[in-house]
């Protein structure tokens, strides 16, 4: 482990030297920050998600610190009521990867039921995706969403906590970021439906340049208290959203998690990573 922080200043030094990774690091820096954090560098902020995307890489293949990201806030989960499940949701930003191990072990041995592609349960995926699964699993039990809407129900009637990326594909368009994008909106309606408390896990940068992220687990949205559906996902983006700008270079390849709209409001084609 302690080479770690070797391979990552390498990787991001040879990475940051390349003009096509520059060019792509400054295109999700500017998604972040580019609407509503104008005067910002945004090469320095590009050099430093290259930084941290070369950390991610890494860490993933050195799990045990993933488990370790200090949790604030645990007391909103821990606390909660026995009687009733609870939507845990998060975004791709920071070590999401270790959130529920974190929270695991901040918890008690609190275990987090999340919901994956199923892709990374094959047999036949990538190398690096079945690992980035395993790290995930490390404190809870994973599902696929082949389980369903109502499996996933089900999960939350049990009175487990559900854990839900809101970053993802779906057909709902709302704005994020200062930008008029087309998300999911199941956590949202899961919550509703099942009238449980949605609980929003954020994450900020470490005290040093090495150290792990810190998550910050929010206090509980109450469904009723939202008159729409719309009401309470724009509660639950607003809490996103600042930790975003605050921090964003955490974010992991923003651009892709989302349906970006053009200025006619059409869907734009689909990105993927490219490093």
């Amino acid at each position: 482990m302690f080479l770690v922080p070797l391979v990552v200043r390498f990787r991001a030094f040879r990475d940051w030297r390349n003009p096509e990774r520059r060019r792509l690091a400054r295109e999700q820096m500017d998604f972040v920050i580019g609407e509503l954090r104008p005067e910002a560098d945004l090469d320095a902020v590009a050099k430093r998600f290259v930084e941290r995307n070369a950390w991610r890489g890494e860490l993933r293949w050195h799990p045990a610190p993933l488990a370790t990201q200090e949790v604030r806030g645990i007391e909103h989960l821990r606390d909660r009521d026995p009687e009733r499940g609870c939507v845990l949701i998060f975004m791709h930003h920071g070590q999401y990867d270790g959130l529920a191990a974190s929270v695991a072990r901040a918890g008690g041995g609190m275990e987090v039921h999340g919901i994956v592609h199923p892709r990374m349960m094959r047999e036949d995926a990538p190398t690096w995706m079945k690992q980035h699964f395993k790290v995930l699993a490390g404190g809870g039990t994973m599902h696929s969403t082949d389980i369903g809407s109502d499996g996933i129900t089900q999960l939350v009637l049990e009175k487990k906590i559900v854990g839900l990326a809101l970053d993802v594909p779906g057909r709902s368009a709302t704005r994020f970021l200062g930008r008029d994008v087309i998300g999911s909106s199941g956590a949202i309606h899961l919550a509703r439906g099942t009238n449980s408390p949605l609980v929003v896990a954020t994450s900020s940068p470490g005290p040093t340049w090495s150290s792990m992220p810190v998550v910050t687990i929010h206090p509980p949205l109450e469904p009723a208290d939202y008159e729409t559906a719309d009401d309470l996902r724009a509660a639950a983006l607003k809490i996103q959203e600042d930790a975003f700008l605050a921090w964003p270079e955490g974010a992991d390849w923003p651009r892709t998690r989302w349906t970006r709209l053009d200025e006619g409001g059409q869907p734009l084609p689909e990105e993927k990573p490219s490093f």
